[in-house]
């Protein structure tokens, strides 16, 4: 394995607060002295002394936790790394506080034993060595951000599970042959989990240098599998993208090593029957259109969970293309979307009807919906002679609805084609499909219905702007409806017309203008109102209109 700098060595935690902690560390430590030495004389220990001890560790807990937030408050240019820095800081304060709370719970337990030598049947002291060795690498292991001093703190944890087992394993057929004192023996195994306790502590300290380190929090095992992928002790983890809804972890790894096989990739960790499923839908994209998704370059899994290391795709997300792109650049982004999309729709092409289960999609989402919006439950009412339905009505009667409009083939589709998860490399007009999980042969019309909406459903309001989403969107609607016309799909509008009312209901869980939210909505009313006005008639001539997916 490669030896490398540390990327994050040069992060620097003010000189006052690096004072506290220590002060802080050697309190600790101290605590665990006292209660060795209680362990070995109780008679001749003050309690009094440790928990004033434990008074004081409180108070410069207290004090870094205040002077972190005041230097990330007072600071001109709050960068990551100082975040990361007082992140990990606090966690390894409040957790050097906890161990001293497990050394009181100790001694307070001494008192239950009939025999205070009882303990010493037991190598107690197995303990206190791991414990020690591991707080004396704290101060050092964070200041400097040293991962290797970081990963034998994390180890202590393993080694005081160990010696617990192996005191339970002793204690066990002890309490079971009654030939011992009860209550002794359960005080001993009380302390000696409060021990093993203080192993979970210093799990969590190592963690929290190793994540300051690394630029994002991981767990011990997620770290060693990605060091172990990457064959670097180097490496930092970058945020892509905006917050994901799905418990994964999602990371751009950067090197920053001229020697390095990585370079930049993207780590994803999550649950394993998931990521199983995202690499059998990636390796199949490459198999329609070699390049369109990110290459998978390793798959590992984790017990019940598992990683991937996938390629790192150059470019900027849809997004950014219409919000900042030049309109020669936009042009050429909606010009090789099309193109794209058409070949994949026409080489993945079935000839089996499916149906895309519009509302039931719908309705599976709509008590998380009104949760956030329950001014969208309305009951009937009625204008002069003019009526509106429920909500549930209007959905109901689309649900019967949709049962016979099932799409005459299937494709391969995206699944969650959002703007963001489509890539443009201006410099190479190039596209690529990103967040593939999803993708599944189905109806078109779900990736068409999406797509509009991700466009009508951005939080911008500037004029010029909005005229660039909206001229993509009608752009969109009329390639989808030539290739719907060209395949003689004669049920597209109301399908469309189903998805989009499924896209703008379910948008608006995410959107909390009230003002916006309620036109979305609105919106597919609209289309819910003419849906039933049309249900008794030929479906010839019906469209959805332009007006309804531009702002």
């Amino acid at each position: 394995m490669r030896q490398k700098n540390n990327p994050a060595s040069d992060m620097i935690i003010s000189p006052d607060l690096i004072e506290n902690f220590k002060f802080l560390t050697l309190e600790i430590r101290k605590q665990v002295e006292e209660t060795v030495k209680c362990i070995e004389d109780p008679e001749n220990f003050s309690l009094s002394r440790l928990m004033n001890s434990g008074d004081y560790a409180d108070n410069l807990r207290n004090l870094i936790t205040r002077k972190s937030y005041k230097l990330i408050i007072n600071s001109e240019d709050t960068e990551k790394t100082l975040i990361d820095s007082m992140i990990a800081l606090n966690t390894i304060a409040t957790n050097l506080e906890r161990i001293g709370d497990f050394c009181e719970n100790i001694v307070k337990q001494l008192d239950f034993f009939n025999h205070p030598a009882f303990i010493r049947r037991y190598d107690y002291n197995d303990y206190f060595k791991v414990i020690f060795s591991a707080i004396d690498n704290i101060v050092d292991a964070l200041i400097t951000y040293d991962v290797k001093k970081a990963l034998t703190i994390t180890e202590a944890e393993i080694l005081l599970d160990a010696i617990y087992k192996r005191d339970f394993d002793l204690i066990l057929p002890e309490l079971k042959n009654h030939k011992v004192s009860s209550q002794d023996l359960l005080t001993a195994m009380f302390i000696f989990r409060y021990l093993e306790r203080i192993g979970d502590s210093l799990l969590n300290i190592g963690e929290a240098i190793i994540s300051a380190s690394i630029g994002t929090k991981l767990k011990i095992s997620q770290y060693l599998s990605l060091r172990d992928s990457l064959d670097e002790d180097s490496f930092r983890l970058h945020k892509i993208g905006g917050e994901t809804r799905s418990g994964c972890i999602i990371e751009k790894v950067v090197t920053n090593q001229p020697d390095s096989n990585w370079d930049e990739v993207i780590f994803k960790e999550g649950k394993l029957h998931k990521l199983e499923e995202e690499k059998a839908k990636l390796d199949r994209w490459q198999e329609i259109i070699p390049g369109l998704a990110p290459r998978v370059l390793e798959f590992k899994q984790l017990d019940k969970n598992a990683m991937i290391l996938m390629e790192f795709l150059q470019g900027s997300n849809y997004q950014e293309i219409l919000i900042g792109a030049d309109l020669d650049i936009l042009s050429k982004a909606n010009n090789l979307l099309m193109e794209t999309m058409r070949f994949v729709w026409d080489s993945t092409k079935k000839a089996v009807p499916i149906s895309a289960q519009f509302i039931p999609q719908l309705k599976k989402r709509l008590p998380d919906i009104l949760k956030v919006h329950p001014e969208f439950k309305t009951g009937n009412k009625k204008i002069g002679t003019l009526s509106h339905k429920t909500l549930d009505s209007l959905v109901n009667h689309a649900e019967k609805m949709e049962k016979n409009m099932l799409a005459p083939f299937s494709v391969m589709i995206h699944g969650d084609f959002n703007n963001d998860n489509i890539i443009y490399n201006t410099t190479n007009n190039c596209l690529h499909l990103i967040d593939l999980h999803r993708s599944s042969l189905s109806d078109y019309v779900q990736d068409v219905s999406v797509f509009l909406i991700s466009n009508y459903r951005m939080p911008v309001f500037d004029d010029d702007l909005r005229e660039r989403m909206n001229i993509t969107n009608i752009q969109f609607y009329r390639f989808a409806q030539l290739f719907a016309k060209q395949h003689s799909d004669t049920t597209f509008e109301v399908r469309l017309t189903l998805g989009l009312v499924r896209s703008l209901i379910t948008s608006t869980r995410f959107i909390l203008n009230d003002v916006f939210a309620q036109d979305m909505f609105n919106r597919a009313i609209y289309l819910l109102d003419k849906l039933r006005d049309y249900s008794e008639k030929d479906w010839t001539g019906y469209m959805v209109g332009d007006d309804v997916i531009c702002y």
